[in-house]
């Protein structure tokens, strides 16, 4: 027996109470997980956002592969995982560079068989400024990693995703790739480039079962740029301000990943999806 649907779940357990049943006597019952199976890259998987993501899909029955440049970080992200009985594998590489970009999909597939969904999570904050006090360095790092880090993932998972039959892309946006906070003109550039990428990549592929989509945080607990973008009172204003009354969490931003690359969003294609409790409708 499987138990794919939420409704189904409900029943089943709803079911064992009324009777008196325990779980044990239904041994043969096998619930199907959200990413059961799913083999999935995520690139900045050594802490914040892209740990708490791994991790969800770990549990969710993921196959996961971690790329990230930080060794020390990403390799705790895998333990974690290996703790709770995840299958993991680590490649260590610069989301801006081909050639490792390339090892990481080339792995995944070597590993698990296919690609299905990646999450293009790696990214900077840069140097946060007025626009002309910032340098042309911090310009060519921003986007080398924001912009241009997406776009090189993109061109590697894609072909992997079309040898797979199809599959799903969610890339890492920002709540004000569409406005603007004062000093962050590069950042906000580099997201807004990431929206269209993401636009543009879910019509190219449409038709050959890839769906691309992103995800657009709002100010997120617990995370570098938000430490490094507000004071902790300025934090604070943000949470009385929050329709929530708090500020979104990593495992919020994961929840909504997971959904994304699951098959229960299977007609959600090119959207860019806030999450930041209603913070965006002020």
């Amino acid at each position: 027996m499987n138990i794919s649907s939420i409704d189904d779940r409900k029943e089943f357990f709803s079911n064992i109470i009324i009777t008196g049943f325990y779980v044990k006597a239904f041994k043969g019952v096998h619930v199907i997980k959200l990413l059961e199976n799913k083999n999935i890259l995520i690139t900045g998987a050594g802490a914040g956002i892209g740990r708490a993501a791994a991790l969800l899909f770990s549990k969710e029955g993921a196959n996961v592969a971690l790329f990230s440049r930080t060794k020390e970080t990403v390799e705790q992200t895998a333990d974690l995982i290996r703790t709770i009985g995840g299958k993991v594998i680590v490649i260590i590489g610069d989301v801006a560079n081909a050639a490792d970009v390339k090892l990481a999909v080339d792995s995944v597939v070597e590993s698990y068989g296919q690609l299905d969904c990646a999450f293009n999570n790696a990214g900077v904050e840069g140097q946060f400024a007025p626009l002309a006090e910032l340098d042309e360095a911090t310009y060519d790092n921003t986007m080398e990693i924001n912009l241009k880090g997406v776009w090189l993932s993109m061109k590697y998972q894609i072909p992997a995703l079309q040898a797979a039959g199809g599959g799903t892309i969610v890339n890492m946006s920002s709540d004000i790739s569409t406005g603007g906070i004062p000093g962050t003109s590069i950042y906000t550039a580099s997201k807004a480039g990431v929206d269209a990428l993401t636009r543009c990549g879910a019509m190219d592929y449409a038709q050959q079962n890839i769906r691309v989509n992103g995800v657009a945080p709002g100010s997120v607990e617990n995370t570098a740029m938000t430490s490094r973008l507000w004071s902790e009172e300025q934090q604070q204003a943000n949470r009385d301000n929050s329709p929530t009354g708090r500020l979104s969490t990593p495992e919020d931003i994961s929840e909504a990943v997971a959904w994304l690359c699951s098959d229960r969003a299977k007609h959600i294609n090119g959207q860019i999806l806030n999450i930041d409790g209603g913070f965006i409708c002020r």
